[in-house]
């Protein structure tokens, strides 16, 4: 099974019975700053779910009409295994920004600044959803647990927009190199 598939687990178990949608969506509420799930992956994901019995679904009798999904007692046992089992995997890290500071070289210090600014911006957005979420969280019984995770988002985040930060207000930096030489990155 996929993480993802485990990610609509966690969810219901969580939450109880929902639509893909309500899935969907309460996924990028509760781990939409640390797990991106593409919202075709989710349907897909609840689909095979209910195949591999691991979720139920009924249909609503007026309304919509939509299809409920639900927790099937294997469905509990199999997401409760896989929480409790430890992982050496850590933090995959995808970032475009960070790509194309990789090849710095081939940019002007005014691209780097104006990357560098727009990134602090998108940080300084990320911080401010996490305090959103925090406070939503905070007012839910049983989360302190949860709220966690927020301590990790907080100090990644932290951490970038001060990266950030400093590349726009020294796109070209002096770097201190391992042997203790000084050296610039070379500008187009």
């Amino acid at each position: 099974m996929t993480e993802s598939s485990y990610a609509v687990l966690i969810l219901l178990a969580l939450r109880g019975p929902s639509t893909a949608y309500q899935v969907k969506r309460g996924l990028e509420r509760l781990a939409g700053e640390f797990w991106a799930v593409p919202r075709a992956q989710v349907y897909r994901d609840c689909v095979r779910l209910v195949e591999a019995g691991l979720l139920t679904a009924q249909q609503e009798e007026s309304g919509r009409r939509r299809r409920v999904l639900e927790l099937t007692p294997a469905g509990r046992d199999a997401v409760t295994a896989w929480v409790r089992e430890p992982t050496d995997a850590s933090m995959e890290i995808r970032d475009v920004a960070l790509l194309k500071v990789a090849a710095i070289e081939l940019s002007t210090p005014e691209d780097v600044r104006a990357l560098a600014e727009r990134q602090v911006i998108a940080y300084e957005k990320r911080l401010a959803a996490l305090a959103d979420i925090e406070t939503r969280m905070r007012t839910r019984p049983g989360s302190e647990l949860r709220l966690r995770n927020l301590a990790v988002g907080y100090g990644v985040y932290t951490a970038q927009l001060n990266f950030w930060k400093s590349l726009a207000a020294d796109p070209f930096p002096v770097i201190l190199r391992r042997d203790g030489e000084r050296s610039t990155r070379a500008t187009r």
